[in-house]
């Protein structure tokens, strides 16, 4: 299993969080390239707001996406 794969496996990662990943490859690959303590942190702010649009929108930010042009995609 691959570092990208893990995160699929992971029960502390919000379910809403993995989704979020699995719908942004480049924001993936930068969550799997964190060091634990900032995935636990991310997963932090993941539970604060749990709605689809909030954890989407931190996703996106991960790899500096903005509003109004097109997600990264795999």
């Amino acid at each position: 299993m691959s570092v990208m794969d893990s995160y699929r496996r992971d029960p502390a990662l919000p379910l809403s969080l993995r989704e979020a990943l699995e719908r942004n490859g480049k924001a993936l690959e930068f969550y799997a390239a964190l060091t634990p303590a900032e995935r636990k942190r991310i997963c932090r702010e993941a539970r604060r707001d749990p709605r689809p649009e909030a954890v989407s929108s931190l996703v996106d930010g991960l790899v500096g996406w903005e509003q109004g042009h097109p997600r990264y995609q795999l």
